[in-house]
Parts: C-alpha cells; structure tokens; sequence
C-alpha cells in the first residue's frame, strides 16, 4: 500500500506545530505556589488569564512578584495551557482620552 507521502506530511505539519510557541508579555497580578500558578493580564488586553509556571523550579522565581512583566508561552499550539517562561518587557499602555496631561503653556519673556 502506497501513501504518496500523506502520514510523512502530517507528521511532519504536526511537529511544526508542537515546536512552535506564541510568545506574550503579561504583568502578573498574583501567584498562587501551592498550584504552581499565577493569574497574568496580557498587556493590551484587560482580561486575566491563569498561567501555570513549571514544576521543575524548587522555589517561586524572583521575578515571578506582582506588578511585574513575565513572558507567557502557549507550548504546542495548545491554546488552553498557558506557561511562564521567564521575564517580560513592560511596555506603555495607552490612556484612554488623549497622550496625557497637557503641559502647561511657557511663561511670556520680558525684555
């Protein structure tokens, strides 16, 4: 029986998929150490998701503290199990109704 190359494609489709990850920024909110986990706002988005981090690491990370910015993976592909995977960059969020405050206009100079 001849499969022209259709298990060998699919294999091979299949392990591009589990190789690739999508990588995120996230700001931790809080850290749950007993379940190995920490609930994370994805910058840009207002909603909180859990993020499991590894259960090789003996202790909580140092860089695993609310406030600050982690990087968040979705290993496989696999859409419904989010994972820390180390440091994340803090971007700016926009505020709502402008650039910020308006600055003030310069003083008139007197000759």
């Amino acid at each position: 029986m001849r499969l022209y190359g259709g298990r060998r494609l699919r294999r091979a489709i299949e392990r591009r998929v589990a190789e690739g990850r999508e990588l995120r920024d996230a700001i931790v909110f809080d850290v749950d150490p007993a379940n190995r986990y920490c609930r994370v706002k994805i910058q840009g988005s207002d909603t909180y998701v859990k993020a499991w981090y590894p259960e090789n690491w003996e202790s909580t990370p140092q860089y695993l503290k609310p406030g600050n910015a982690v990087r968040i993976a979705h290993p496989g592909g696999n859409k419904a199990r989010i994972e820390v995977v180390g440091h994340g960059f803090l971007l700016p969020t926009a505020v709502p109704g402008g650039t910020g405050s308006p600055t003030p206009a310069a003083p008139a100079m007197r000759s």
